[in-house]
């Protein structure tokens, strides 16, 4: 799995978003763990920002963005 990591670049913040709404439309288990395997990747684990993975939302992640605790890069190259 991936580096637990808090700074992200606009793709790679994107593509959590994404995954992040695909998590919560997930039917099956095994689809939740396929996605949550994909956001581990990618270094980015629910379970450091919320003690619950059945409410984290993309909503959730946004908020984190906009209060600081994740960073996502503004440079015009990410």
């Amino acid at each position: 799995m991936g580096e637990r990591k808090s700074t992200f670049t606009r793709h790679e913040a994107a593509i959590i978003r994404t995954l992040l709404v695909e998590l919560r439309d997930a039917g099956s288990q095994g689809e939740q763990k396929r996605i949550r395997d994909k956001l581990r990747a990618m270094g980015f684990y629910i379970s450091e920002f919320s003690a619950s993975k059945k409410g984290f939302t993309e909503a959730a992640f946004i908020k984190l963005v906009e209060d600081g605790t994740v960073t996502v890069l503004t440079s015009p190259n990410t």
